[in-house]
């Protein structure tokens, strides 16, 4: 009988090979020397990064075209990022179906390894560790967007800026921080280089109310200012895209928004239903409005509740536990745009009135929610080792989520 070990480590196996397997499923368009077609990639990505790519092989500027509103200034839109030093790279030395795919794939591995080194960090077991990467990259938000490029662009920026705040606030190596806070700073820049600065500003969010829940057991309160600071120089070495796209949103429509604009796509309450039904409407949302749904998979929204539920008795951090719950929390409320009344409020203030898309803020949901699953999971695999059982009356409110997607399959049949 194989010991309990050798199921950890066959489990980590297990989860490498399952992520490797999702990679390849989306290489498949490369190896066979093609590029997928549809919704923004096709209406928008194809087109700009051609002339991109067109412009970069010609010698030619790419910073205005005529072949759109009878010109634009195409290099001050917030989701070319012509001025990233990576997207410069593959559309001048690669074939343009070449530099798309790798531009689209890339991301992934990118966020799984920066979730590695992140959740290595908090100290939990090799298979916690790689299943939370697992689960992060290749689930919820990351794969109901993966047609938005710039959004998993941007997103995959956010664990390794995660990683660099955890050292900054927890390390006592005077060294550690400086090279953290420095890689905070090009962090920063490459994910407003990205070109999308509302995923910028979820993200952030989802960053900074991590820092802030460090500071409890910061030994230096001064590194929370350090942060601030990296954060700032980030904003400054992305310069080169944010002000031109500053000056473009001055004289676009978006200079001066309406109520109606901001609430565009906001998630209806009914889509909580996805979470425990994720077929239950047209594209697994209620009152379509693209890809952007909350469902991740069953398994995380069983341990991201059970985690919460237990969390007097679990021997993770429960500091952790509760502010994952508060981020996944807002995040989900923000979503809701018009139907909750925290993002009426957050429209309203400077900069942030020029956005809409409330589900956008599902990324920081994603993160939270993620986390607690990958929490819940370290948690599981303890009471495992140990041999310890878990009380019925902890295991009763699961059944409730059971009950609902039950309850919610018959009423589609029945009506």
């Amino acid at each position: 009988m194989r010991s309990r070990e050798d199921h950890t480590t066959l489990l980590a196996g297990l989860t490498v090979v399952g992520s490797a397997l999702m990679l390849l499923a989306f290489s498949r368009f490369w190896f066979q020397g093609k590029i997928f077609l549809e919704h923004d990639i096709s209406a928008n990505f194809v087109p700009m990064r051609y002339f991109f790519a067109q412009c970069l092989q010609q010698g030619e500027s790419y910073l205005w075209t005529s072949n759109i509103y009878s010109g634009f200034y195409l290099f001050a839109d917030g989701q070319n990022g012509m001025a990233h030093p990576l997207h410069l790279f593959l559309y001048r030395n690669f074939s343009f179906t070449t530099a798309l795919n790798l531009e689209f794939i890339l991301s992934y591995p990118f966020m799984f390894c920066g979730m590695v080194l992140f959740l290595k960090r908090l100290e939990l077991p090799t298979a916690s560790v790689l299943f939370g990467a697992m689960l992060f990259t290749f689930s919820g938000y990351c794969m109901s967007s993966w047609l938005w490029l710039v959004h998993i662009g941007v997103i995959a920026h956010t664990p390794w800026v995660l990683w660099g705040i955890h050292i900054v606030m927890r390390s006592e190596k005077p060294r550690e921080i400086v090279l953290a806070s420095f890689m905070v700073v090009l962090l920063t820049t490459s994910s407003l280089l990205v070109g999308y600065p509302q995923m910028v500003y979820v993200m952030g969010m989802a960053e900074g109310l991590y820092a802030l829940s460090l500071l409890r057991d910061c030994k230096h309160r001064w590194t929370i200012w350090l942060l601030l600071v990296a954060k700032l120089l980030g904003l400054l070495g992305a310069a080169i895209q944010v002000l031109p796209t500053l000056d473009l949103l001055e004289h676009s429509m978006r200079s001066n928004t309406s109520y109606a604009f901001r609430m565009e796509q906001s998630l209806h309450p009914f889509n909580l239903l996805s979470m425990v039904n994720p077929y239950l409407f047209h594209q697994r949302m209620f009152q379509g409005n693209g890809y952007q749904g909350l469902y991740g998979g069953t398994s995380i929204t069983l341990m991201a509740v059970w985690i919460v539920l237990r969390i007097r008795r679990v021997e993770v951090s429960r500091w952790l536990v509760g502010t994952c719950a508060v981020m996944a929390l807002i995040g989900l409320v923000l979503t809701m745009g018009q139907y909750a009344y925290l993002y009426r409020w957050v429209s309203s203030l400077p900069l942030l009135s020029n956005f809409r898309g409330p589900p956008r803020h599902g990324a920081m949901f994603h993160v939270g929610w993620i986390m607690l699953a990958t929490l819940a999971f370290t948690e599981l695999m303890r009471l495992r080792r140990k041999a310890e059982s878990v009380a019925w009356r902890e295991m009763t409110p699961l059944f409730g989520l059971t009950c609902i997607s039950i309850g919610v399959a018959v009423l589609i049949v029945v009506l």
